[in-house]
């Protein structure tokens, strides 16, 4: 089930790099209707979300707070169900402009070959163990 999951992941990231642009409805259909989102670990808007109007909520909170938000993953790490993304994070505040380029972690944890659990992790080793890899 790895290697599905791993697709399953992969296609949502080659879907939707800017998450600052609107969801094309094939990204929707990879989350499970009843998805959980773990932003808290985050420094802009920390929070949780569930179910599809949840992600949409944390998608516009996204836009809220960037002109642009680019992740570019540098690997896929399947561990059973979970599959971890180390990411570049590439993003432009709104309003100034700042810009911030950083690496990060997201956990995926599939079920029935959907996305029914995301949670981001500003430390990738932190994201790497919370996957179950060593």
């Amino acid at each position: 089930m790895s290697n599905a999951n791993v697709e399953v992941v992969r296609e949502l990231y080659e879907l939707f790099p800017d998450l600052t642009g609107d969801p094309p409805p094939r990204m929707l259909e990879l989350f499970h209707p009843e998805v959980r989102i773990d932003q808290t670990r985050n420094v802009f808007n920390p929070a949780v979300f569930e179910g599809v109007d949840g992600l949409l909520n944390a998608l516009a909170r996204v836009r809220e707070t960037w002109d642009a938000f680019v992740l570019e993953p540098e690997r896929y790490v399947a561990a059973g169900d979970n599959v971890v993304v180390v990411n570049t994070v590439r993003a432009r505040g709104t309003g100034g402009g700042v810009e911030v380029i950083d690496r990060s972690a997201s956990l995926h944890t599939l079920l029935d070959g959907r996305i029914a659990f995301l949670a981001v992790y500003p430390d990738p080793d932190e994201g790497l163990r919370a996957g179950g890899v060593a």
